[in-house]
This record gives C-alpha cells, structure tokens and sequence, in this order.
C-alpha cells in the first residue's frame, strides 16, 4: 500500500513541478518581453539583472527537464531513472539554494540611487535612442513617474543645460514626463519617434496641476523588482521544498521496485 503511495505522490509532484517549471518560465518570459527588463537595466547599469534573469528562466527549464524522469520512473518504476532523477534533484535544489544566496547578497550591494542619477545624467533627449534615453523615456511614462526621486532632479542636468526651452517653453524636465490622454506608442518612445501636439506641450509645460508627473520613479522601480523578487523567491522555495520530499520518496520508491 505504501509502495502505491508513495508512486502516487511522486507522480503528481512531479506533475505539480511541472505546472509550477511553465509557470516560473512563463512569468520569466512575461518579464522579459513584456516588462521590459532591458530597459530596467539601461537605467541601473546593472548587468546581474540580465544574468540573473536569464539563470532564473534557465533554472526553469531544467526544473522542468528533471521532472521528466521522476514522473516517467514513478509509473514505470524503473529504478535507474528513480536514481537519475533523485540525484540531478540534490543537484538542483544546490544550484537553486546557491543561486539565492547570490542573488540576495547582490541586491544588498547594489546602490539603485547612485546608478540612476548617472543614468539620469547620461540622458540626451527624448529623440535620442542610446540606451539611457530610451530606457528613461520609456520609464516616465510606463511607471507614470519624472526623475529618480521628483520632478525637480532633471534641473541642471546636462540634458537640461543643452535644451533650456522646447518649443518657447522653459524645459525643466523631459515631455516624457508629461500626462497626455491619449496612449503613447513604447516602440515609438524606444526609438525616439515620439513627438507630442504643440497642445500636448502648452498644457504639459503650463503652471496646471495634474499636466506632468512630478513623483520620482526610484520608488516604483525598487517596488516594481520587490514585487516581481517576492512572486519568483515563493515560487522558488515552494519548489525547492516539493523538491526535498521528492528525493526522499523517489529513493524509496526505487527500493520498494526492486523488492
């Protein structure tokens, strides 16, 4: 009886595995291409974000690879591919516990103020395509946000003492940042295609309340990657726990095969 159990289990968790493997890969994925991560790290300067993202989508696939033969070996019972699967899940569940510990201690040494304001200072102007323009264009109007901590940070910037004024109006920050009605193309602000009405720019450039955003984006940004940490961290630890019961039954289950 215990013998059945024991394949049972082994067979949903790692059909459990499975399902939780797509979801990590597509989450990671939706990440990616839809979130837009790139144009995160333009503007931290941060390439542990590109590699930490990719080991995490590569993780997922191999969570999914080994389930394979843990689900395969619970309804055959064969031994061997019960062994295959119980040693590559230590190994796993290794590299997945390694890769936290870096991650966290990567995170804490990382001073998002200090790269922003580089960034920041790095930008060229809303028709500009070079990394740290595009990835602020974008940002300002994604995260409904202007600066790193407000408004008032692109004053005397380099970008703000090449271009005082736009259109006869004083220039104090990027119209990146204005609020306008109608939704803006990400493409078109990526490849610096934009251009806003000259309306657009007399009511964004006005002394009116509610025409720009005027909060900073670092706030966003740090709840933005907190968000998206938590979700795969929970993700990460529910497999890993589902993992250590799974070398436990799948070695068992072996043995009880060659009983």
């Amino acid at each position: 009886m215990f013998s059945t159990l024991y394949r049972i289990i082994l067979i949903l968790f790692n059909l459990l595995c499975l399902i939780l493997g797509a979801a990590l890969l597509v989450l990671l994925i939706y990440m990616l291409v839809g979130l837009r991560v790139q144009d995160l790290v333009d503007i931290l300067r941060s390439e542990s974000l590109t590699w930490l993202t990719y080991v995490s989508l590569g993780l997922s696939i191999v969570l999914i690879i080994n389930a394979i033969p843990g689900l395969i070996g619970g309804i055959t019972k064969i031994s061997i591919l019960l062994k295959i699967y119980a040693v590559c899940t230590i190994i796993l569940v290794t590299a997945e516990v390694s890769f936290a510990i870096l991650y966290y201690t990567n995170s804490a040494r990382f001073d998002m103020r200090t790269e922003m304001i580089l960034s920041q200072n790095a930008y060229k102007g809303e028709k500009e395509i070079n990394a740290d323009s595009s990835a602020w264009n974008i940002l300002q109007q994604l995260g409904e946000c202007c600066g790193t901590d407000n408004v008032t940070d692109w004053i005397g910037t380099n970008w703000q003492k090449e271009n005082p004024t736009v259109e006869s109006h004083t220039q104090e920050f990027p119209y990146t940042c204005c609020i306008y009605k109608n939704s803006i193309s990400l493409s078109d602000l990526k490849d610096g295609k934009f251009t806003p009405s000259t309306g657009d720019l007399n009511s964004c450039y006005s002394t009116s309340d509610g025409t720009h955003y005027k909060t900073g984006c670092i706030d966003k940004l740090k709840q933005y990657i907190t968000d998206n940490t938590r979700i795969v961290g929970g993700v990460v630890i529910g497999i890993v726990i589902f993992q250590l019961f799974l070398i436990r039954v799948s070695l068992e289950t072996s043995r009880k095969a060659k009983d």
